[in-house]
């Protein structure tokens, strides 16, 4: 077992993250029901991303695994300005920018 491939994992499973809540959102407005292939497709990205987490955490500790896992908060916006084609707001892009510093802070701490 690699430590890159848990870090990958866990890499993965943040961009999986963002991407089963864009769908989500996607088959909530569906007009075929909330329980549709594209809800279907999410809950089962949400499967697959427990599945990485628990893999990541074989080798990495626990505190970073929950510090890389805010880094869902700076992407959720950018794909939802990209796929949703919701408002990216000033305040969200500082908001993203101080996540992102307290992750490398708190990383750096050791």
């Amino acid at each position: 077992m690699s430590y890159l491939s848990n870090h990958l994992a866990l890499l993965a499973a943040v961009i999986l993250t963002v991407g089963s809540h864009v769908l989500l959102k996607k088959g909530s407005t569906s007009t075929k029901g909330y329980l549709n292939m594209t809800t279907m497709t999410a809950v089962m990205m949400f499967s697959l991303v427990t599945v990485l987490i628990v893999y990541s955490l074989q080798a990495i500790m626990l505190k970073t695994v929950i510090a890389m896992s805010a880094l869902t908060f700076v992407l959720m916006p950018i794909a939802s300005w990209i796929f949703l084609r919701e408002e990216l707001t000033k305040r969200g892009i500082l908001a993203s920018i101080i996540i992102v510093l307290g992750i490398i802070i708190y990383l750096s701490g050791g």
